[in-house]
C-alpha cells in the first residue's frame, strides 16, 4: 500500500504517524497518515479478526480517533490483491477532506 501510494499521484502519507489523542488521554500509532486532512489508513492482519482483545482494542480506538475529528480507511489483505482499487477509496476519501490535486 505505502509504496503504491508513494507512486501515485496522491499525496505521499506518512507511516507510523503518532498522534495523541486529548480525549481519551494516550498516544495512538497510525499504519499511514495524512495529517493535514486528518485521515488515517490502518491494515488490519488476521489477528486483529481472531484475537478477541485486539478486535476490542480497535474498536475502542477507531472510536477514541473519530473522537478527535480523525477518519480510518481500514484495509485487509484482500485489498492489497487490487491496489487500483484501494487507490481509488483512499482519493475518493481524500477529495471529500479537501484536497484537490
Amino acid at each position: 500500500m505505502r509504496v503504491d501510494l508513494a507512486l501515485s499521484p496522491l499525496p505521499t502519507p506518512l507511516p507510523n504517524y503518532e498522534l495523541f489523542l486529548t480525549i481519551a488521554r494516550r498516544t495512538v500509532y497510525f499504519d499511514l497518515a495524512y495529517p493535514e486532512y486528518k485521515l488515517e489508513l490502518e491494515y488490519h492482519g488476521d489477528q486483529h479478526r481472531t484475537d478477541v482483545r485486539q478486535w476490542r482494542s480497535d474498536v475502542r480506538r477507531a472510536n477514541d480517533i473519530g473522537d478527535e475529528g480523525w477518519q480510518t480507511l481500514q484495509y485487509t489483505g484482500d485489498d492489497l490483491i487490487n491496489l487500483t482499487a484501494m487507490r481509488a477509496r483512499v482519493e475518493r476519501r481524500l477529495r471529500a477532506l479537501g484536497w484537490n490535486g
